[in-house]
Order: C-alpha cells, then structure tokens, then sequence
C-alpha cells in the first residue's frame, strides 16, 4: 500500500524497473528472503499449474532455499526444455549448478559433471559457442566423460578451431569407448578435417556403422566428401538415401541437412532446376520438423492443463 501511495505502482505493477531494483535494494535480506519463500508457497493456488515450476524456482533459488531450490530448479528447467524453451531451461540450469556446488564436494563428484553436460548440449543447440566451450571444458576436467568431449569438439568446431577440436578428438579416440561415443567424436573429427580439406583422412578415421541410423550419419559425411572431391552424382544420391532414412527415423533436421548439402552440390554443379527441386524439399523437411516441434509444445502445455 505503501508504495502504491507513493506512485511507485500502477494497477499492481511497478511503474519502472528502476523503481522496482530501488525498492528492492532497500528490503533487508531477512525480508527478502521471507517474501520470496511467501510467494514460492502462494503460486500453487494463485498461478496455473503450467507456471508455478519456473515461478516457484525463481524464488526459492533467491530465498537460498538449498534442496528446495534445487528440486525446483530442476522441474522447471525440464519443463522448459519440453516446451522448447532453451533459454529458459539454461538460467535454471545454471542456478541449479551454483546452488549444488554450495553444498560441498558430493555434488562435485556424483551430479555435477552430467548437469555441466545437459547444459553445454543446451548452449550449443542454441548456438552460444563460447559459452560452449566454457561448459564442456569444465565438464571435461571434472570427469564427465565422452558425451562432454564430443560437446567441446563440436563447440571448437563451430567456431572454426578445427586444428582443437581434431586433437581433442583424436586424443579421446586413442583411449577405450563404447561404440556410440566412438562414433560420435569420430564424427566431430571428421567434420573438422572436412572443413580443412582434409577428405580422405576425415573419412577413413569413421568406424563401421551399426544400423541404418548410424550408416546414414556417416553417409552424410561421405555425400559431402564426394561433392567435394568433384563426383557429384554420386554426392547426392548417398545424400538423399540418408535423408530419406533420417526421415523415417523422425530426424527431420538432419534430413534438411542432408538435403542442403544435395542442392549445394547441385548448384555448384549447374543443375539449377534439380538444386531448385531439393531445396524445396529440404523447406517442407524444416517445416515438418517445425510442426512436430510445435504439437510436442501443445502436447506439454495440454498436459499442464489437464
């Protein structure tokens, strides 16, 4: 009431951010503490369900509720991670780390390097390279294994560290992994030595693929190497045989992807109308992927409801 009468607030909202921040700087940490801890408690009547994890975990992570924080922390960031929403899931992410590592050495050792890792795959799906790096890094000296290598060398990657990104690759591959992660740092090598030119060393360093997913991961590589070393032809057909796998497995992105490196070939290649017709094709690829993205959206926020 105080602040209403002051003209700080206008129909329940503060008038500005500045006001907000001033207003909030002049509350005790007791208080502030106690009203945080008030409103996590009140949203479970007040808010709809679909809003109370990231609500409930934004003020318990600044009430310093310690677990409490932390199990909110974590319901919201997998909510927003079902619902699409990356950046989102990255704060609660981060929050969720930083109240961990207060609680001492077991979190070091036991939760930490997998939460570094769900992190770092979630910077790098939304492009954030740098940020990347400084992840898996940290996941990488604290002990998480393959999954947080093939994260750092796909970040170094994009980022045109390639010359990194291939010795990291090439030092984990001299070491004991299981075929799936071998698979996945050779992938990451290969790519990074595809970038220099290096075509032939990127493709005879790939394991024997185990299945049609797995051959159509490769085949993408070996369509691109074939554009590249000037057999067109053959380029992309192994190109659209992958797409057209990774259709039937639901990988509509990596589908598109395939796609796109057909219609460069072709383009380069003079067959504009053929480019033009695979192009097209990888547009309704993306849309597919779009539309299932979004009824998987719908499907969480009915289930909220519900």
């Amino acid at each position: 009431r105080a602040l209403a009468d002051a003209g700080m607030l206008a129909d329940g909202e503060f008038v500005h951010a500045v006001v907000q921040q001033t207003a909030y700087a002049r509350i005790t940490r007791q208080r502030r503490r106690g009203l945080h801890l008030a409103a996590a408690d009140a949203c479970v009547e007040l808010m709809p369900e679909p809003e109370q994890a990231a609500f409930a975990a934004r003020h318990l992570y600044h009430a310093g509720a310690g677990p409490r924080a932390v199990t909110a922390l974590v319901e919201a960031a997998h909510r927003a991670r079902g619902a699409g929403a990356y950046e989102e899931a990255v704060l609660h992410l981060r929050r969720e780390v930083e109240v961990r590592a207060a609680d001492g050495a077991a979190f070091q050792r036991a939760e930490r390097p997998d939460r570094l890792v769900v992190l770092g795959d979630l910077l790098e799906l939304l492009g954030r390279y740098v940020d990347g790096v400084e992840v898996f890094q940290e996941a990488v000296e604290v002990g998480a294994g393959p999954r947080a290598v093939r994260g750092l060398a796909g970040c170094l990657r994009r980022l045109g560290r390639h010359e990194e990104a291939v010795e990291l690759a090439e030092t984990a591959l001299a070491g004991e992994l299981d075929p799936a992660d071998r698979l996945a740092i050779a992938e990451e090598r290969a790519w990074s030595l595809s970038a220099r030119g290096r075509l032939e060393e990127a493709l005879a360093g790939l394991p024997e693929p185990r299945g049609q997913l797995e051959t159509a991961r490769v085949d993408l590589l070996r369509g691109y190497a074939m554009g590249e070393s000037g057999r067109p032809e053959e380029g992309v057909a192994v190109l659209r045989s992958a797409a057209s796998t990774f259709l039937q497995a639901g990988r509509s992105g990596s589908a598109a992807r395939a796609l796109r490196f057909a219609a460069e070939i072709l383009a380069c290649d003079l067959e504009v109308p053929e480019s033009i017709e695979v192009y097209l094709a990888q547009t309704k690829t993306a849309l597919v992927h779009a539309i299932s993205q979004l009824h998987a959206i719908i499907e969480t926020a009915e289930r909220g409801i519900a």
